[in-house]
């Protein structure tokens, strides 16, 4: 069951895709392959595809849990990546980490450079997720 922490970072990065551009959702079902149905923590798209995604999206984001286990992130990144989803992060805010999905393995970033253009430094997140959390 998710935490304050990873639910009031969900919202953060709702509202924060919302901003720079994107339809976003919480929990949104992804029905693009046949045989796999994932509810990423946030999703966001350049499109509104009604009553869910059935092709791809731009951006999937993980928040990560004290439980989820490294081979269980990579598997679903991996799958994500299946559905052709162009953007995968995952986000630690326990550790205040942001990494991206790239080449089969995830890697640190600072820096999130999104299909649009966008660019929106990494610290700006944990600073306004210690602000809400204060």
């Amino acid at each position: 069951m998710p935490t304050w922490l990873h639910s009031e970072l969900q919202a953060l990065l709702l509202g924060l895709l919302k901003q720079l551009g994107y339809y976003s959702a919480i929990e949104l079902e992804l029905r693009i392959l046949p045989d796999w149905h994932p509810k990423p923590d946030v999703a966001a798209a350049s499109f509104r595809e009604q009553p869910y995604p059935t092709k791809p999206i731009e951006i999937v984001a993980e928040v990560l849990s004290p439980t989820d286990k490294p081979s269980e992130v990579n598997e679903k990144c991996r799958n994500y990546e299946k559905c052709g989803i162009g953007q995968i992060y995952v986000f630690d805010p326990q550790k205040r980490t942001a990494e991206i999905w790239m080449a089969d393995r995830l890697v640190a970033i600072e820096m999130l450079r999104l299909p649009n253009g966008v660019t929106y430094p990494v610290s700006a997140i944990w600073n306004e997720l210690d602000r809400r959390m204060a």
